[in-house]
């Protein structure tokens, strides 16, 4: 368990870096990690059923971020 949260910190390495070589801005890094942590969740969490999930949304004048939630 504590080796999951150990592995969450350091993938905050790269975005980290990325800035610190002025290479992303904030925005750019975290929407970044938040991707891989979806796309990471999509893929080994196939069998199990959210009922809540946030994801941002991007229009030609609008960025959002969505909060969807599904009752069964």
């Amino acid at each position: 368990m504590g080796c999951k949260y150990l592995l969450y910190g350091a993938s905050l390495v790269t975005p980290f870096s990325r800035m610190n070589d002025n290479a992303h801005y904030a925005s750019q890094a975290a929407l970044g990690w938040y991707m891989a942590f979806e796309s990471t969740g999509a893929v080994f969490e196939t069998e199990r059923n959210k009922s809540i999930a946030v994801a941002p949304m991007v229009g030609q004048d609008l960025y959002v971020i969505a909060i969807f939630v599904t009752w069964q």
